[in-house]
């Protein structure tokens, strides 16, 4: 479910490329987004004008924001 709201946030090749990275990362898995996929992102990591973050951190945040943070507002999609 991360990976898919992270293709919604990024785009599909993004999230292909950093499945791609986190493969030939040691200890990362390409199947987990958390701890592994969040860590393996090919965006750019210089904070972008008028964001205030790097769009691998617009990304990261969002996926967290959505699955963590405000999961009580999104329980009845999870089926919980």
């Amino acid at each position: 479910m991360a990976m898919m709201d992270a293709a919604y946030n990024s785009g599909l090749g993004s999230v292909m490329k950093r499945r791609a990275k986190c493969k030939a990362m040691p200890g990362c898995v390409a199947g987990r987004w958390f701890g592994h996929m969040e860590r393996s992102s090919t965006q750019s990591k210089s904070r972008v004008a008028g964001y205030g973050q790097s769009f691998a951190d617009i990304t990261n945040t969002h996926v967290r924001n959505v699955m963590v943070v405000r999961r009580p507002k999104y329980k009845i999609y999870f089926k919980e």
